[in-house]
């Protein structure tokens, strides 16, 4: 039953369309709120009670909270259907920020990669010339002990 009153309208059965119709925009139908919807909200919370209608309407969609009172069903879903195309959008971007970074590490892994490549290359280049240059003062001490005797 709607009230015009600001404070709200009766919950029963049929407020669960608003649910449902939220749900299944999602991919998820469910029946009725979770049971454990207490826990969301501790003894010393204090509930706002205001209208929607009251509250500034920058262009954003606002957050629902527990005891959000509407002036009718429709401003209800009105905003419901708001906050759930914002929350879309929200995804949408968290996803896209995730696959540039992912990208980026891709990047970042194969330079490394890259770096750690040249490096081992180098150090076997330079354990050769080390090899080379301990091997040719081996062969001078051979000749100067050779010379000597």
């Amino acid at each position: 039953m709607d009230h015009q009153s600001g404070q709200g309208f009766d919950s029963d059965d049929s407020d669960l369309d608003i649910q449902v119709e939220i749900s299944r925009r999602l991919g998820k139908v469910e029946d009725g709120f979770p049971k454990d919807m207490e826990l969301c909200a501790g003894e010393e919370e204090k509930f706002i009670e205001q209208s929607v209608a009251d509250i500034s309407a920058d262009g954003e969609a606002l957050e629902p909270f527990i005891g959000m009172e509407f002036n009718s069903r429709e401003e209800a879903r009105e905003l419901y259907i708001a906050y759930d195309k914002r929350i879309r959008e929200l995804s949408l971007e968290l996803y896209n920020e995730r696959q540039k970074y992912k990208r980026r590490c891709a990047a970042y892994e194969e330079q490394l990669n890259n770096i750690l490549n040249y490096l081992e290359k180098h150090t076997e280049h330079m354990s050769e010339k080390v090899a080379d240059i301990v091997r040719s003062i081996r062969e001078i001490e051979e000749e100067k002990a050779d010379s000597d005797i």
